[in-house]
């Protein structure tokens, strides 16, 4: 039986404490998606899954940027991440991102309400 190459819990917050104390610009920074505007984020999800989507909060591996990846069939290679720099940027990005899917999850099934 082969040895498990997965970090036990520990090791995982042993190297996430090191990546954390790293001073190059943005590293270290916490995404912290709650503190934006929650029914913007509501209104993305609910969108992308209207339309058969799946989307996914994150930030790069050197903690630089914001993620928002949206998982689709109908988009190229399946998938589509927007990447964010500035804190400010995020709720208009949001928003445009909903508007955006409110109208391809209009165009696809006909639900306006969003």
């Amino acid at each position: 039986m082969a040895a498990s190459k997965r970090k036990s819990a520990a090791e995982q917050s042993e190297t996430l404490a090191k990546l954390g104390n790293k001073t190059s610009l943005g590293v270290g920074r916490i995404v912290q998606w709650v503190d934006f505007d929650e029914g913007l984020l509501v209104r993305l999800v609910r969108a992308v899954s209207i339309s058969g989507g799946s989307v996914l909060f994150g930030q790069t591996r050197s903690r630089s940027s914001w993620t928002i990846t949206v998982f689709h069939d109908g988009l190229p290679g399946g998938k589509l991440t927007t990447y964010i720099n500035d804190a400010e940027e995020i709720d208009g990005t949001l928003k445009d991102l909903g508007n955006t899917w409110a109208s391809v999850a209009e165009e696809l099934t006909g639900v306006d309400d969003l």
